[in-house]
């Protein structure tokens, strides 16, 4: 199994490479370029972001199996045939 990109350690170009894939500044305005371990911080916050971006909609479909399954529960109780 491949372990995520998070865990491997980048090392002097490459962290530059994959600070701007993402999107990620290599400089700060006030202090001049970060360090790799700033960098690899920020590469590591921003992969976190992507993968973590899509929870909201695991979160919402399972809400909504939820509802749609206690919809069938209470029809269910309602609408059987008294005897």
């Amino acid at each position: 199994m491949r372990k995520p990109k998070y865990y491997r350690l980048l090392a002097g170009e490459q962290v530059r490479k994959r600070a701007e894939e993402l999107g990620i500044p290599t400089t700060d305005p006030y202090r001049g370029e970060l360090t790799a371990d700033e960098l690899r911080n920020k590469i590591r916050d921003a992969e976190r972001s992507e993968r973590e971006r899509w929870l909201w909609l695991i979160a919402l479909l399972s809400a909504i199996a939820s509802i749609v399954s206690a919809a069938a529960a209470w029809t269910a109780v309602f609408m059987r045939p008294l005897s």
